[in-house]
């Protein structure tokens, strides 16, 4: 609602015999006066006259001089008072044969003057109008727009004139204050649609171009005008290009996060925005975000050969076959597709052959590269020098190298080649094979001085359904081994000979974590299997692991079986734990030192049935189980801490006459509060079982420290015997110790 002062103007009809006060200002205060009604109903009317604020009467004609009457707004109220003598008629109203128009003036002319007309004839352009704004420079018309009624042809009721020389349905203008004017708009009959042709003007005419849909830009000078339709960008003269022409100042374009990006409804395709997480400029494919150089196939290669300069290709054989010398990088800017290997052989002839590089990076600069035929071939094959002298270094970085539907055997990554010499190293790479081995390294030999492992950077070597990873006869370190096999003889990492370090191997669905064969080094690593074998152990294993963990949900953390030897494997200084399987498992030869074996499930911690050492051992029995069962085999425990907590700590059950289960110097502990929560049963009838030197404690004292459920013959010198009434079972007899001396004490 209008408000006058503030106050809401509720009506506006005056009663005839009424009176009300008009305010006005007599130069230094207001004052008030009285007018009727019909006074005011008659002035409104032309019929009658208003009591100006000078005490004149308003006449009613209004073609009469205005000079001395000033309509005019001041703190909210509107009041009439005498004109400037500068301005004149601010305001007036003229009323000719029923049409009627206002004008508003700067000073005593019509310079700057906009009339506003209401269904006249005609006022200064051709035709006729029922409403139009008229902006009037020096008197002379400059634009008027109006609304047509009848007259003309091709106008339809909703057309707008504007100016005198065009007649426009729907236009856009652009006003400088220093004249410089642009109007562009539909002409007048044409449907907007993609064929639509619309006018330019420039000042008072229009320009004889038509454009289809158009976009001015304009500035205060005239050479800087812009035209933009859909097809094209034209400057002045028309040129089809964009000149930015600053030597001071870049172009920002839209500056958006990952998810800011993700989050733009409806993207047109080939939109750009420049991705703060990547740093990086983005476009929008039709159906995905890409790097702005992604879908090109672009493949840069720089070398030796080129001077530094790149050297771009489409195709990566092609574009490696230019790397067989020297020094050589090759850079991906787009994911690529492949149907057969690519082969970098220091053998042979042709294309993948005779390589003799000193140096060759492929940089995939976070790009793929995808083998996906349904054949056994490689994505990729390489061989370095066969040549003992020979030392050349190839190097994977930044990538994804991807091989889905083969059949047979095949590789993501394929290096099995016997005696080569050189270095490979990777950064940041991913390995992936969907139906059988990620990758396999054989008789890499790096025959520099000071040579060390081959480092692979973090990367990820992963098999959907077969073996990830083969090490033969190679030292490697600094990688992930995956496989999601559910085959149980398939492996995360199988190491044949040679050395490894810094690694990390996952197996799911009942695959081994780790397999070792042949003489293996290996040191600081993590294994876990979901229900398979952490570490497994091969029966022709020598040499040493140590600084590891091994974990397995259902399965065994780590299972030892070795034939040919007692002392051929040690495995030292590592925590495995188990859920519902084993921590340790041995169905052959073996010893361990300085292990934590942690069991938090029925089944025993360490179930041993061949001939095995433990040495400075804590083994911890977290469930109903226990934390030893001895079942065959030569069996020897030093310096060990046996600590139940749901069952008991050790079961002796081998019955062979020629094997021996001893225990020295170790601490037993069975906190299962129970009278079955003994430290010791035994359950075995024949072969000999000693204890020397050792502690027992249980918790509840109806149990007892050594229990043997039939009568049975042990030796047992030198312990200590803590919490039962009754320490040893009757069943047990202790015999003579003539090496170790008796001296069993107990409390």
């Amino acid at each position: 609602m209008a408000k006058i002062n503030e106050y809401p103007l509720e009506r506006f009809t005056f009663g005839d015999d009424d009176y009300y006060d008009i305010d006005y200002w007599d130069g230094a205060v207001y004052q008030s006066a009285k007018i009727k009604g019909s006074t005011i109903k008659a002035a409104m009317s032309g019929g009658g006259s208003i009591l100006a604020a000078d005490g004149q009467v308003m006449p009613a004609d209004r073609s009469q001089d205005l000079a001395s009457f000033k309509l005019s707004l001041r703190d909210g109220v509107f009041t009439l008072g005498t004109v400037d003598a500068d301005f004149g008629s601010i305001f007036q109203a003229t009323k000719d044969s029923g049409n009627t128009y206002a004008t508003i003036k700067t000073k005593t002319n019509d310079n700057a003057a906009l009339i506003l007309d209401i269904n006249t004839a005609d006022v200064t352009g051709a035709g006729n109008k029922t409403a139009f704004i008229q902006f009037r420079d020096a008197g002379v018309s400059k634009y008027i727009f109006g609304t047509n009624t009848d007259g003309v042809a091709n106008f339809s009721d909703n057309s707008f004139f504007i100016s005198s020389s065009a007649q426009l349905t729907d236009y856009i203008q652009a006003i400088d204050r220093d004249t410089e004017s642009f109007v562009i708009g539909r002409q007048v009959g044409n449907p907007l649609n993609d064929n639509t042709k619309f006018l330019i003007n420039n000042g008072n005419s229009f320009d004889t171009t038509e454009l289809d849909n158009v976009l001015v830009l304009s500035s205060r000078d005239e050479t800087k005008k812009w035209l933009v339709d859909k097809d094209m960008v034209m400057s002045h003269t028309k040129a089809q290009s964009l000149e930015l022409t600053s030597t001071d100042r870049g172009l920002l374009l839209n500056r958006v996060t990952t998810a800011q990006m993700n989050g733009i409804a409806s993207p047109t395709t080939n939109e750009i925005v420049y991705n703060t997480d990547f740093n990086g400029l983005y476009r929008y494919d039709g159906s995905n975000w890409v790097a702005l150089s992604s879908g090109y196939g672009i493949i840069e290669v720089v070398n030796d050969g080129s001077n530094g300069v790149p050297v771009y290709f489409s195709d990566l054989q092609t574009a490696l076959e230019t790397c067989k010398t020297g020094n050589n990088t090759v850079t991906l800017y787009s994911n690529i597709t492949i149907n057969s290997a690519i082969t970098i052989k220091q053998g042979g002839a042709g294309t993948g052959g005779a390589y003799q590089y000193e140096s060759l990076t492929i940089d995939f600069n976070g790009f793929k590269v995808i083998n996906d035929e349904a054949d056994g071939s490689n994505a990729f094959d390489v061989q370095l020098n066969t040549s003992t002298s020979g030392n050349q270094q190839i190097s994977f970085i930044n990538g994804q190298v991807i091989r889905t539907s083969g059949t047979g055997t095949h590789y993501a990554l394929y290096m099995d080649y016997a005696s080569t010499y050189g270095s490979v190293t990777m950064s940041n790479m991913v390995w992936y094979c969907e139906n059988s081995y990620s990758a396999s390294f054989r008789a890499l030999q790096n025959n520099q001085p000071n040579s060390s492992a081959f480092d692979l950077g973090g990367s990820l070597f992963y098999s959907k359904n077969d073996t990830s990873m083969v090490v033969t006869s190679t030292w490697v370190k600094n990688f992930i081994s995956k496989t999601e096999s559910s085959t149980s003889t398939d492996i995360g990492v199988y190491f044949n000979a040679g050395k490894g370090s810094d690694f990390i191997s996952l197996a799911e669905n009942g695959a081994i974590a780790l397999r070792t064969k042949s003489n293996v080094y290996l040191s600081h690593f993590r294994l876990k299997s979901t229900t398979g074998i952490g570490l497994y152990v091969g029966s022709d294993s020598e040499g040493s692991i140590s600084n590891f963990y091994s974990e397995s949900t259902t399965g065994d953390a780590v299972y030892i079986y070795i034939t040919d030897g007692r002392l051929n494997k040690i495995l030292s200084n590592f925590e495995a734990r188990a859920t519902t399987g084993h921590a340790l498992a041995n169905a052959g030869m073996g010893q361990i030192s300085n292990a934590t074996l942690i069991n938090d499930g029925s089944n025993e911690t360490c179930d041993i049935a061949g001939t095995f050492d433990m040495y400075n051992c804590t083994i911890i029995n977290k469930g109903s189980g226990e934390c030893i069962d001895n079942n065959s085999g030569d069996f020897r425990a030093f310096n060990c801490v046996l600590r139940s907590v749901g069952g008991i700590c050790a079961t002796i059950a081998s019955s062979s006459v020629s094997t021996d289960v001893s225990y020295s110097n170790c601490n037993f502990v069975s906190l299962y509060d129970d009278a079955s929560g003994h430290c010791v049963n035994i359950t075995s009838s024949t072969g000999g079982v000693e204890f020397a030197n050792c502690s027992f404690e249980v918790v509840n004292a109806s149990a007892n420290c050594l229990y043997a459920s039939a009568s049975r013959t042990i030796k047992a010198s030198n312990n200590t015997m803590i919490g039962a009434t009754t320490a040893i079972n009757a069943n047990v007899t202790i015999a003579a110790s003539t090496d170790l001396g008796n001296g069993n004490r107990s409390y």
